[in-house]
Formats: C-alpha cells, structure tokens, sequence
C-alpha cells in the first residue's frame, strides 16, 4: 500500500511539474489547453479527496499557490473578448472548487461564528468570482467575531467589493445605522440583495452598484464644491449626472470595508481613491487626532470615526499589490493605526478535523506555526494582512 501511494503521488507530481511548465510560460495560444489541463489534473487528484487526507489538503495548497493567479489573470484577459463570458464562468467555476467551495449550481450555507449565524447564497454560475465566498471574508468577519473590528449605532458602513457580502453581513449584526454593500457586477449586486433579505437585514442594509473607474478622474473636493454650485437630480438609486457619468456623493460613509480588493495590481491604486472618495472628512485637528490614537494605542480599532477596515490576502506572484495599496493609501492621506499578518482560524480548524492519525494533526500544526514566525509572504493563500486606517 505504502509503495502504492508512493507511485501516486509521483505520478501527481509529474504532471503537476509539466503544468507549471505551461503555466510558466504562458503561452496565449494555449490558453485554453492549459486550463483543461488544470481541470482534469484537479479533478482526478484532488476534487474527491480534498477532505481524506494531508497529502490531498498539501495539492490543493499547489493549486491555490500557482493556478489560481493564472486563472484569475484569465479572467482579465478574456473579459473583453467576443463570446468571453461563457469562458469567464468555466474559470470562475474551477476557481470555486480549488477553494474548496464548489457552486456551479446557486447553493445556500450558513457561516456559524460565536457571535452571529450568517446565510450565505453562493452562485458563481451568474456572479461569477464575486458569487462566492473568499477567505478574506471569512476572516474579516472573524476579526469582528473577536471584537478587533467594531461598530456602533452611529456607524454608516460601506463594503468595496462586496461580493457575496458575508463581511457587511457580520457588520449590520452589530446594529449600526446602516451598511451598503457594493460592487460593480449587477449579478453579484442581485446576489447580495438576496443574502441580506434571508438575513433579515433590509432594515438597515441596502446595495450601491460601484465603478470604480468612474471616480478616478475626479477629487471628491471638486464634486462636494458642485453640487453646492449646482442644483442636481438624483435618480432613484442616489446617483447623480457629473462628466458625463452617473456617480453617488462624495464624503457620505464614516466607515469604509473591504475584503479581497487586491486581485489585479491596478486596485492596489484604484482602492485608496474610491476609499478616499466615499469616507468622511476628519475636522479634528493634529493634536486631537494624535490624543484619539493614543487612547486607543492598544485596541485601535475603537478609534473613531470616519475608519477603515481592510483585509486582503497575500498572494503568491501579487505580493506587488500590498506594498503598493500602502504607499497609495498614504498618498491619499491615509495613516496605519494597525496591521496584522494573520490566519484564517476557522480553515485551521476544518483541516485539523479531517486529519484523523494523531501524529499527522501534531505535524500539520507545527508546520502552520512554523510558517507562522516566517517574516517573507506565505506563498499561498492562506495568509492575510489586516490593516486599520484613519485619516491623517
């Protein structure tokens, strides 16, 4: 048997070498070969075996290290294509599985943490990579499980890219004013719409739909002075007509959140400026500003308002996109009040629960804690970045 799972798994690593080959390599021309090739390779390797063993849980890791930046750089190429959306939705699919959350059909799962039970619609057959649940989600609202992101009854919440909204979800359970989860694609909107109605939540949730090209042209200063100016007409989702493209008002959130925004380098630029666009101006004066973080020195995150919430992962090959989403958030005159690298607990947890040999679950975990003190990017997905912001 021993020298059976020993032939396995170097058959596995055979293939799975001459994928990252391709892969490598990037041939256009060979777009669609390379993607069946991870198909075929994750559907024989890992898509019913995920769950049974180490070994299985480690190819999955591969997968998500090497293919799923290929596979999301796919999207961005064949968007724009003629017929690209039926390939969009097969990438996005796969995707989906590699995680661990296979949707090709609409499929509801509850997230159960200490504080709340969310209901979560997936549906990456329409909404595609914003159909389904990510990991950063996850842990943002872990972080709020935790009491180390926090709201009150004053806090007008928006989510950037929200997704299927679990964050903004786990947000509104702790009664704010309000909470808008946004997004560009109007099938991902729909889906959020139907998460929060089977949350309950439309008393104090509701949904923006967000380009965020459309505000990287114009400073939220200039659009404030117009509409002093001008007299302007609000359609019935709150946008108004501004150079030749419908936008909401600026400065109109005191807190701003954001999970997983980070997938293509140039949101690393675009997210501060929808952030600065949509968040609250600080009057406080220096001085004060700088008392309010001290107060708050050890748990910042009951700094208060206008604040920021973010968590992104870091990525294998997109490891480029947080220092540079730092350096534009200081640009746009933000300021770090804190960072963390952490883990997603809960993922840990479900991991450890399907390793049955005790000796294997001792190994796995001081190989995570192991991985723990390294100080370079972790090249898989399962490290995170959580930051809090204020404005300087």
């Amino acid at each position: 048997m021993e020298r059976d799972s020993q032939n396995k798994n170097s058959s596995y690593q055979d293939e799975f070498d001459s994928l990252l080959s391709q892969i490598y390599i990037n041939s256009p021309e060979k777009r669609k070969e390379i993607f069946q090739t991870i198909k075929n390779l994750y559907d024989v390797y890992i898509k019913f075996k995920s769950r049974e063993n180490v070994l299985a849980f480690e190819r999955r890791k591969d997968f998500q290290k090497h293919c799923i930046p290929w596979l999301v750089n796919q999207i961005n190429k064949v968007m724009f294509l003629e017929n690209g959306e039926e390939e969009i939705d097969a990438i996005s699919e796969l995707i989906s599985e590699i995680n661990g959350f296979g949707t090709s059909k609409p499929s509801e799962k509850e997230w159960k943490f200490n504080t709340a039970t969310i209901k979560i619609v997936e549906d990456s057959s329409k909404g595609g990579i914003g159909g389904m649940i990510w990991n950063s989600s996850v842990v943002f609202a872990s972080l709020i499980d935790k009491g180390k992101i926090v709201m009150n009854s004053n806090s007008n919440i928006l989510e950037l890219g929200c997704g299927t909204g679990l964050s903004g979800l786990m947000c509104a359970k702790l009664n704010p004013k309000q909470v808008v989860l946004s997004d560009f694609d109007e099938v991902v909107i729909e889906n959020a719409k139907k998460n929060i109605e089977i949350n309950e939540s439309s008393h104090n949730m509701s949904t923006y739909q967000v380009d965020w090209n459309d505000y990287m042209d114009i400073e939220p200063k200039e659009v404030e002075d117009y509409l002093k100016e001008h007299t302007v007409e609000f359609d019935e989702d709150g946008k108004f007509m501004y150079k030749q493209r419908r936008i909401y008002p600026p400065y109109t959130f005191n807190t701003v959140i954001a999970a997983d925004v980070l997938y293509d380098f140039k949101h690393a630029y675009m997210v501060p400026k929808v952030i600065n666009y949509f968040l609250e101006k600080d009057t406080a004066s220096p001085e004060e500003k700088a008392k309010d973080a001290e107060k708050v020195k050890s748990n910042p995150w009951f700094y208060r308002n206008p604040i920021v919430f973010v968590v992104v992962p870091v990525r294998y090959r997109f490891e480029n996109e947080i220092p540079e989403f730092e350096k534009n958030m200081r640009d746009q005159h933000f300021k770090i009040l804190y960072e963390e690298v952490l883990r997603n607990e809960k993922e840990k947890e479900e991991a450890l629960e399907d390793i049955e040999e005790e000796e294997e679950r001792v190994n796995f975990e001081k190989e995570i804690e192991e991985d723990n003190t390294k100080e370079e990017p972790d090249p898989t997905i399962h490290k995170f970045k959580y930051y809090v912001y204020c404005r300087n």
